[in-house]
């Protein structure tokens, strides 16, 4: 059986989820929302095949992480531009195994990340075409293992299965690109854009009751703040040190120390670093002179977090004129909040 790699990186696909209860859910992609990039079969060489999938349903299980999607396809071989005969392909992708005659493969479920690995094994007879079939050495097996990734905008759906108090669980959190963050810019208090996407922590819960859990994290990567969209040498560089705190899930309370260290830079130059320390939270945070108010984790898992931290000269006379030092740095931040799993802590 001949293996060939595959750049599956397209546009993407857009599609609907429908909730069913107990965290699962049904998936559709409508054909017309697809981007299924060409398979090169010899690289280098215009010998390529089209792939043109039709419609594609199937499950989610935000419980198990288990996804399925019925696909069922033509697959176009093109040959220097001499197009052969049609194969119509159809299977299973699935995170679970899936069999064929000459060959099984095993996928890997969803993450809290959304990522997971789908496999679809679908037997493929002759076609008749002596070309055709001695390319693709039919009859074989089409075996396909495919690294994907699940956005969901809207949060993913539930699952209430409670982990037992002491029984720490991996947590997920990632913020989203419309958040925000002010702090004085050249005397005038401004918020800035900040597309938080890429911002994500990897870290531990542990039930502790009554929906209570605490959370720590081990890692969390922070882009930068860039004052002016484009000018990557105005910019703040943020490095986490420390964000750990707890989650209610029964009220929807979130609040979590934050420690990082802010580092300005103009151009190749970098300033005196900046210590901020402050909790980010769902409720009310203000500092010298500014309030902010966050909204509540909800059963999606998603939350406005947000902080007011009380910054202090750095000593440099350029940054501290530049930022109006000492003020308010503010955040409001769009998170959405994953256990893997998709476990979450009981409420009485």
């Amino acid at each position: 059986m001949r293996q060939y790699p595959y750049d599956g990186r397209g546009k993407g696909s857009v599609g609907s989820m429908t909730y069913r209860g107990d965290g699962r859910a049904d998936l559709f992609f409508p054909q017309q929302a697809m981007d299924v990039p060409d398979l090169s079969v010899v690289p280098g060489f215009p010998v390529y095949v089209d792939i043109v999938p039709d419609d594609m349903a199937g499950t989610i299980d935000s419980c198990t992480g288990e996804v399925e999607l019925f696909f069922e396809g033509v697959f176009r071989p093109l040959v220097f531009d001499r197009g052969l005969a049609d194969l119509r392909v159809a299977t299973t992708l699935t995170t679970g195994s899936s069999r064929g005659v000459f060959r099984e493969v095993a996928g890997r479920t969803l993450d809290g990340k959304g990522d997971l690995l789908l496999v679809g094994v679908a037997p493929v007879p002759r076609t008749g075409d002596p070309l055709l079939d001695a390319l693709f050495d039919l009859p074989t097996d089409a075996a396909g293992e495919i690294e994907a990734h699940l956005d969901f905008p809207e949060g993913r759906f539930a699952c209430y299965g409670a982990p037992q108090p002491g029984m720490p669980e991996k947590v997920f959190m990632g913020v989203g690109r419309d958040g925000r963050l002010a702090i004085s810019f050249l005397g005038s208090f401004a918020e800035f854009p900040y597309d938080g996407k890429g911002s994500d922590g990897i870290g531990k819960l542990e039930v502790i009751g009554d929906g209570r859990a605490s959370v720590e994290f081990s890692e969390f990567h922070v882009p930068p703040l860039q004052f002016i969209p484009g000018f990557d040498d105005i910019r703040i560089e943020i490095t986490p040190h420390r964000l750990s705190g707890f989650i209610d899930f029964c009220t929807g309370l979130v609040e979590l120390d934050f420690d990082a260290t802010f580092t300005p830079w103009l151009g190749n130059r970098s300033s005196t670093s900046i210590s901020i320390v402050t909790t980010i939270t769902t409720e009310t945070s203000a500092g010298f002179s500014k309030t902010v108010t966050g909204e509540r984790l909800d059963k999606w898992g998603d939350a406005l977090l947000v902080g007011v931290a009380k910054v202090p000269p750095t000593g440099d006379p350029l940054i501290d004129g530049l930022l109006d030092l000492p003020n308010d740095a503010v955040c409001r931040l769009p998170v959405h909040i994953d256990v893997e799993g998709g476990g979450r802590a009981a409420c009485r």
